[in-house]
């Protein structure tokens, strides 16, 4: 995984209640594909920003040792559609190849993978949060000595994931077990990796979320999770971990004001694209919110997504797409596929109802 080499804007980290619609589509193979090229644009602008987070906060470079996971992970050319009911990108550990994970299976096979992901998610009811997953899986069984690890590295840094979590709200699926963690394994340390429930929460956002409406205390909840993702690359490849050292470097950046110093960078950068906008009306509420679901796909596919007016496009450029009536509703303008074409949201507001000119050509 490597940096983008383009500069990323936050003008595209804006994600609306209409965009929910998406996963009403009813063909799965359609849904699927839309919900690719609608939300992965920006949720890859989200993922790098906070990325570029890391590494001031760290001092390392997460893209030597992590790689990008996208759900869905659906092929355009896949024979079989497997259905998807959220959407996720995120990051896990990269695949050694050079030799197997320390990581062993009950039945003293090592795991090929990693466990872990870090990773923002969206749900169909518009639920947008970070989830971090590690030690688990649908029958996770792991070898006594790597639980041991992992046991030993929660008590001894208990007091201060604690006070991190609790400063960005932080959430555990059995937070009451840390209570009970001890020098040496224990039966229900044990139970609480088998039964999948060794997950980290973010606060949940609803629609619509923008920088200061949201993402803001989802980035900030991410870059505090992150430190624990390193320390289980580190448990699975059977090097020595450096949580403890990643944790002070938080701490250190927080006191010296980071995350407001990252707030206000990023919210100028707003108030600046917003000056260059203020005399431009909102635009008439002519999207795909009143378009199927299906029909409002066919236009920003059979476009290319892209900008008929600009030329930008989601996977270039992580524009945010709006489907535009040629011939405004409000002047008679009809739903049918001739009336309709594909602009980005800065486009579509400049052009309002003000304007019926047929971009397509």
């Amino acid at each position: 995984m490597l940096p983008p080499e383009k500069p990323l804007s936050q003008e595209n980290l804006l994600f609306e209640r209409e965009d929910l619609a998406i996963f009403k589509i009813p063909d799965v193979k359609t849904r699927l594909n839309t919900l690719q090229n609608y939300f992965f644009p920006r949720l890859d602008i989200l993922l790098t920003q906070s990325l570029e987070l890391v590494q001031e906060i760290y001092g390392i470079n997460p893209y030597e040792r992590m790689t990008i996971l996208r759900t869905p992970n659906h092929r355009k050319d896949a024979k079989e559609n497997v259905d998807f009911s959220i959407v996720k990108v995120g990051v896990g550990g990269k695949r050694r190849t050079d030799r197997p994970l320390q990581v062993l299976r009950k039945d003293g096979q090592p795991y090929r993978l990693h466990n872990g992901q870090l990773c923002y998610v969206i749900e169909p009811s518009g639920e947008v949060y970070v989830w971090l997953w590690i030690l688990g899986g649908l029958n996770p069984s792991f070898n006594t000595e790597y639980l041991a690890g992992w046991q030993d590295l929660l008590v001894e840094n208990f007091e201060t994931l604690n006070s991190i979590f609790a400063l960005r709200h932080i959430s555990h699926a059995d937070a009451k077990h840390f209570l009970n963690f001890t020098d040496t394994l224990n039966e229900e340390f044990v139970h609480l990796i088998e039964s999948d429930a060794l997950q980290f929460f973010s606060p949940t956002y609803f629609l619509p979320i923008s920088f200061d409406r949201g993402l803001f205390h989802l980035q900030m909840a991410f870059v505090a999770l992150y430190p624990l993702l390193d320390a289980s690359i580190d448990l699975e490849e059977g090097q020595p971990h450096r949580l403890n050292e990643l944790l002070e470097a938080y701490i250190k950046w927080y006191q010296e004001d980071g995350a407001a110093k990252w707030y206000a960078k990023h919210l100028q950068s707003n108030l600046d694209e917003d000056e260059e906008d203020e005399s431009i009306e909102l635009p008439e509420l002519d999207d795909y919110r009143f378009i199927r679901a299906g029909l409002w796909w066919e236009v920003l596919a059979s476009n290319h997504w892209k900008c008929c007016s600009c030329g930008r496009t989601v996977k270039e450029h992580g524009i945010t797409l709006h489907v535009d009536h040629i011939l405004p509703r409000s002047k008679g303008g009809t739903d049918s596929r001739e009336n309709l074409q594909s602009l980005c949201m800065k486009c579509n507001i400049g052009k309002s109802n003000r304007d019926c000119t047929d971009l397509r050509r």
